[in-house]
Order: C-alpha cells, then sequence, then structure tokens
C-alpha cells in the first residue's frame, strides 16, 4: 500500500524523482547543484525503447516497472510514439500517468501529444495526461 501511495505522489510531480535532482512543480528540472538537466539532443534509438520495454515487460510490479523506465529513459530525450510505446506496457491508466508523469519533461515532440493521449481510455485520464504534458 505504501509503494502505490508513493507511485500515486509522483503523479502529481512534473519531473522526474531521481537522486540528486531537485524539482519544484512547474519549475525547470535542476540537479541539487543548481544546474539545469537538458535532454540529449537526440531522442532515444528504437532500439533502446525495444529494450527498456523488454525491461518493462519482465517487470514484476508496478514499482519495478517505474523503476526500469527511470533507469532507461533518464536524462535522454524522447519521441511521442516512444513515449506512447513505453506507456502501453502498464496495465493500469493510474500507473501509465505515474510514468507520464516521469517522460513528459524529456518528450522532444510535444506538438504531436495525441499520440500520448491515444494510450488513455477515459477523459478524466486523458485531461490529467494533458496536464502533465503542459
Amino acid at each position: 500500500m505504501n509503494t502505490l501511495l508513493a507511485l500515486l505522489a509522483c503523479v502529481k510531480a512534473p519531473t522526474p524523482s531521481l537522486p540528486g535532482v531537485s524539482a519544484a512543480a512547474g519549475a525547470p528540472q535542476t540537479a541539487t547543484d543548481g544546474t539545469p538537466l537538458v535532454a540529449t539532443a537526440e531522442p532515444l534509438a528504437d532500439s533502446d525503447i525495444a529494450a527498456i520495454a523488454a525491461r518493462l515487460d519482465a517487470a514484476s510490479s508496478s514499482g519495478d516497472k517505474v523503476q526500469a523506465l527511470l533507469l532507461g529513459t533518464q536524462g535522454r530525450a524522447i519521441t511521442a510514439v516512444q513515449a506512447a510505446t513505453l506507456l502501453r506496457r502498464f496495465s493500469f491508466s493510474s500507473d501509465q500517468l505515474v510514468a507520464l508523469g516521469h517522460l513528459a519533461p524529456w518528450i522532444r515532440d510535444r506538438q504531436d501529444a495525441q499520440t500520448i493521449l491515444d494510450v488513455f481510455t477515459f477523459s478524466a485520464d486523458k485531461a490529467r495526461a494533458r496536464e502533465l504534458l503542459r
């Protein structure tokens, strides 16, 4: 239960929660020394996405999936299509929203947000996803 509460708390944060990283709501992501964190210029390769997807599929719990996602994508640019591919690996919309909260700061092509919104079935989840993508 505590793990679920911790995961749900992450949905409210628009930026990844990584060691050495601070993130106030709406603020740019920075390291604890104040240095801005910037995604790499090139998005992850499709082979990287396939490897992360395989780790997500092998994970036994929501927490393990989120951890695999963080380790695989940390600080790397990602496209909307790639994000949607990874989000589909999560069984529940609440977990997808947690994952999107971590991915959103790194998505390069937010003009393609509809690709990500299409992952979600319910209008409330789509609305929350829109908020995370702002």
